[in-house]
């Protein structure tokens, strides 16, 4: 996973470029099935590997989290917003608004 990937980085090795391919798109067909922490771990690997997601995993990721919002912990509002500034993405004020309710 994603996760996995980054406990790696941390110990000095990058994922390969096929590794996050691979990855991403598995996401891409199964993020519509994500919990709001499957959401929030996947914006956090990316930022913290300094990985920019693909267009369509963002709308993926961002689409899913608003239909989980109610789901998210403290945690997980954190490692998103967190994730929304590192890696430069907007979310939609919607969903913003979902993950304060």
């Amino acid at each position: 996973t994603m996760h996995e990937s980054c406990l790696t980085y941390e110990r000095g090795c990058l994922p390969s470029d096929e590794f996050v391919a691979a990855l991403t798109c598995r996401a891409e067909v199964v993020g519509n099935e994500f919990t709001a922490q499957n959401c929030a771990n996947t914006l956090w690997a990316f930022a913290s590997l300094g990985l920019v997601p693909s267009p369509c995993l963002v709308q993926v990721l961002l689409a899913r989290a608003e239909v989980v919002a109610k789901e998210f912990n403290s945690q997980n509002i954190s490692n998103c917003i967190w994730a929304f500034a590192a890696l430069g993405i907007t979310p939609p004020t919607t969903l913003l608004l979902a993950l304060t309710r």
